[in-house]
């Protein structure tokens, strides 16, 4: 996600450039029905199975959520912005023994697996995070994060995964178009499923190599209100409906046989959470009620939208509670916006529902 991005000047531009409008509701793209994915994120940083914190119980809880995938955050490692290759030794680099393991977890439960890898930079000046690499080696670099996306696409071909995303927000490498596409030609030759790109969510209009990835992927950490502002149901619906707008017009001008997945959809649990929703390091105090409000906007405005393909909620490791600030919204109110909004994309979700949804632990 993007840390410490304010709301740009492009932004700005995109949502006068491309104004709102209203969508008819329909159930298929070009001819072609979509199935929706109802996704929740969970990264394999540790477990600690003695406090109750496991990726088999993760996985349990995300399946509860109504969920249908789960999207699983491989990391490799960056010493800084400027090193030549990956690294795999480091703590919060992923094993593939684990994603190995937890892919099988997450099938015998019925969940579908779509693997998401993510450069992690262990040494980060103010301002420097994976959307602003700059390799001293560039050939070095692209060498080594190939040789990383060819093993993790020979997993997804060994377990039959349906979704593959290629990279995360790496938006000062976009420009790379040559290798990025030689990258997704060389993927197809070991991978027959669908595969996607996560664009940070103020840097996807000028990804070149969209045409040749099967779906749009793109975050969603749209600021809400601005800081400082007080929240409310009616304001973030709005707000949320003029982004939809505007990003429905630009699929619909550049790229209509495709549709969006949301990588990543979430919101701190704590004050600032709203206005900059990719920062969960804000220390603020808690608030569990604009979190959900956040989501209740979302699922909303995008009622019967036949641009979005689907979400992947970020990010559901770790115990959660009333108590904590970050994404997870395990033991939270948003808990149950997040029901309604996996039971809405599955079709199974009245807007005049009655249903008594529960917060599971």
């Amino acid at each position: 996600m993007f840390k410490g991005c304010v709301w740009s000047w492009l932004s700005l531009v995109f949502i006068l450039v491309f104004p709102g409008r209203q969508v008819q509701p329909q159930s298929q793209v070009n001819g072609h029905i979509q199935a929706s994915i109802r996704s929740a994120a969970l990264s394999l940083h540790f477990e600690l199975p003695e406090l109750g914190l496991s990726y088999l119980d993760s996985l349990k809880y995300i399946k509860k959520l109504g969920a249908s995938h789960v999207t699983i955050n491989v990391q490799a490692v960056m010493d800084t912005i400027y090193s030549s290759k990956l690294s795999f030794s480091h703590p919060e680099a992923s094993s593939l023994r684990t994603l190995k393991e937890v892919i099988r977890q997450a099938q015998t439960l019925g969940l579908k697996v779509i693997i998401f890898p993510i450069v992690w930079i262990k040494e980060r000046s103010n301002g420097e995070w994976r959307g602003r690499l700059n390799p001293k080696e560039r050939s070095d670099w692209w060498s080594s994060y190939e040789k990383w996306l060819m093993a993790l696409a020979m997993i997804a071909q060994d377990y039959r995964l349906d979704y593959l995303s290629i990279g995360s927000e790496l938006s000062s490498l976009e420009t790379d178009s040559d290798r990025w596409v030689d990258l997704i030609s060389r993927i197809r030759s070991v991978y027959q499923g669908k595969m996607t790109y996560s664009a940070n969510w103020d840097h996807f209009v000028d990804v070149p190599f969209w045409s040749h990835l099967d779906v749009i992927g793109l975050t969603a950490y749209y600021p809400l209100i601005e800081a400082g502002q007080q929240a409310s149901s009616l304001k973030l619906y709005e707000r949320w409906r003029l982004i939809n707008g505007a990003l429905v017009d630009w699929l619909s001008n550049y790229y209509p046989e495709k549709q969006i997945f949301f990588t990543e959809l979430g919101y701190p649990s704590q004050s600032g959470g709203l206005s900059r929703p990719w920062h969960y390091l804000q220390g603020q105090e808690i608030d569990l009620k604009g979190q959900a409000m956040a989501f209740e906007a979302f699922r909303k405005a995008w009622h019967n939208s036949p641009s979005l393909l689907g979400v992947n909620i970020w990010n559901l490791w770790g115990l959660g509670g009333p108590h904590d600030s970050w994404y997870t919204v395990r033991g939270k109110p948003a808990a149950i916006e997040v029901i309604k909004l996996f039971k809405q994309l599955s079709g199974r979700l009245k807007q005049d529902t009655t249903t008594k949804l529960k917060v599971n632990k």
